[in-house]
């Protein structure tokens, strides 16, 4: 199989994955939706990806059931079973290892953080080079939140070498650097009287919408973003240092949503091979 054939064979079976959250499936099942044997496709799937096939739905999983228990009137116990735990106590040791807070704190506090989409594929082309690269699926909403605005920036806010992160202090801490960054993110545009949403768009990548603001005020939040990571993040059982490398792309009424966040992942490129830990526009 080619490359192209490899990636069609992966996005079917997230597309079953998808379909049977709910549901008891096994790696066997998940792998005979790819037409491929067992140990091929665990191979490939951690490969491409990056986590483990067993984490992937894990993650999938408590990501979707953190979003029922903001939304419907469920005990977690019964969103626990819906998402194919056993008990309570093996869901809410799972949960609060991937948030870093119980189920209960999570509804209490209405916390809200897509911390772990759905994994789609496509082709991206990049300064003329073809790559593939994996999105997730709150591209479309941030594309949503473009078509529906007059005018404003788009931020692509891309962790700095997070893959070695994830290598040096664990996966785990990693979870941990997704959420602080998310939070921190969250907190400049609050002290800015900014209403709008930090959606993750790719592994290590976060999108913002700035609507009808201007390019000083971009700048200014840009800057305060950056500096926000100063302060190293307290992981487990680490500090871990952490930068952030931002591109920039204006829109207006008549502008191609999807261009304008290509131009904004263009930018934060042109920004890392500028040294990274800055801002661009394109």
């Amino acid at each position: 199989m080619n490359n192209f054939e490899i990636i069609d064979r992966i996005q079917l079976a997230i597309s079953f994955i998808e379909h049977n959250l709910k549901n008891h499936i096994t790696i066997e099942d998940i792998s005979s939706s790819a037409f491929m044997s067992k140990s091929s496709f665990y191979n490939l799937f951690s490969n491409i990806t990056g986590v483990t096939l067993k984490e992937y739905v894990r993650k999938r999983r408590l990501n979707e059931s953190a979003k029922i228990l903001l939304k419907e009137d469920l005990t977690v116990l019964d969103i626990a079973l819906l998402y194919q735990y056993n008990s309570y106590e093996a869901y809410s040791r799972a949960f609060k290892k991937l948030f870093g807070v119980s189920p209960i704190s999570y509804r209490k506090n209405n916390i809200s953080v897509n911390i772990y989409p759905r994994i789609n594929f496509k082709n991206t082309k990049i300064q003329g080079e073809i790559k593939m690269i994996s999105n997730f699926t709150s591209n479309d909403t941030v594309l949503e939140t473009i078509k529906n605005s007059t005018n404003g920036y788009v931020l692509d806010i891309d962790i700095d070498s997070f893959l070695k992160i994830n290598n040096t202090f664990g996966h785990k801490n990693g979870d941990i650097v997704l959420l602080e960054v998310h939070k921190r993110i969250s907190e400049v545009l609050k002290v800015n009287n900014i209403d709008t949403e930090v959606y993750r768009i790719a592994g290590d990548e976060f999108g913002v919408v700035l609507k009808n603001i201007d390019e000083n005020l971009v700048k200014k939040i840009s800057s305060e973003i950056i500096d926000s990571m100063n302060t190293p993040i307290n992981g487990e059982d680490a500090e871990i240092p952490c930068t952030l490398t931002i591109g920039i792309s204006e829109f207006s009424i008549n502008t191609d949503s999807s261009k304008v966040l290509d131009s904004a992942k263009k930018a934060m490129f042109t920004a890392k091979e500028n040294g990274k830990n800055q801002y661009c526009f394109q």
